[in-house]
């Protein structure tokens, strides 16, 4: 079955945010994508990565019409060793500004024309990962001065049909974050590296713009250190004519015969 998580935003995100927004003139919700996007590239140790997004696709004269009229966009990001958070948080706006340049054209054309590598479980760098941001709902003013009770209902979280889905819902000071994998891709371990390296990036970020982002190493340094130095002992050399070049050879000159055996197994 799917994970899914309900995480407080850790404290001082939100006043992170607003204050780098300031800084560097980026929307809340490209400087929220981009430290999300920083702890996930530097938890799998990637280059860059593609991160879906879902945007409103009404247009302004159709903005007061009802329903769910939206529409998939992918936002490429790339953390770039030399680069400041400035740089990178930059870069994450451009990608998502550019997106939405196009964010009418359906989704399934842009599939249609990139014709992504698909996996042995037909997912692809598409299916990957998914962002959203959102306005926690609150009560309306005009609901609330006539002295109506509301309430939420809580629903069921959905499955998620991307790897892994971070689905922010903020307000002015706090908010929380909606953790959804598939159980297949990740565990709860690897949920708890993204969502500890996503507090530690932020307030790395908040301390200053003008810096490059940390590691954000996770491990104990003494347990990092045993790691690091995992591989640096002494030495022998493979044999070319190890075992598995002993196994192909004898699959080679009698493809009938059993390769292993294993007590009553071949």
């Amino acid at each position: 079955s799917d994970l899914c998580t309900v995480q407080q935003l850790p404290a001082g995100v939100m006043g992170g945010v607003h204050q780098v927004r300031q800084q560097i003139g980026c929307g809340t919700v490209s400087i929220l994508l981009g430290i999300y996007c920083a702890a996930l590239l530097r938890v799998l140790d990637m280059p860059d990565l593609l991160m879906m997004t879902q945007v409103d696709a009404r247009t302004r004269a159709e903005r007061n019409i009802m329903g769910m009229m939206i529409n998939t966009i992918p936002v490429r990001s790339a953390l770039r060793e030399e680069g400041t958070w400035s740089d990178f948080l930059s870069q994450t706006h451009d990608s998502s500004v550019t997106a939405l340049r196009h964010r009418n054209v359906p989704f399934q054309d842009i599939l249609a024309i990139v014709r992504p590598e698909r996996r042995a479980d037909r997912s692809s760098i598409f299916t990957d990962f998914e962002f959203t941001a959102v306005r926690e709902w609150e009560t309306p003013a005009e609901i609330r001065q006539r002295g109506i009770q509301a309430r939420a209902i809580v629903r069921p979280d959905p499955a998620t049909r991307y790897g892994l889905s971070i689905n922010v819902a903020m307000s002015a000071e706090s908010g929380h974050v909606r953790w959804a994998a598939k159980s297949g891709y990740y565990d709860p371990a690897d949920l708890e590296l993204v969502q500890q390296a996503a507090g530690l990036l932020a307030a790395d970020m908040r301390k200053d713009v003008l810096r490059r982002p940390a590691r954000a190493d996770l491990l104990p340094a003494r347990e990092l250190a045993t790691v690091r130095a995992l591989g640096t002992g002494s030495r022998r050399p493979i044999p070319v004519d190890g075992w598995l070049t002993r196994l192909s050879r004898h699959c080679a000159r009698i493809p009938e015969s059993p390769a292993i055996r294993h007590a009553s197994m071949t």
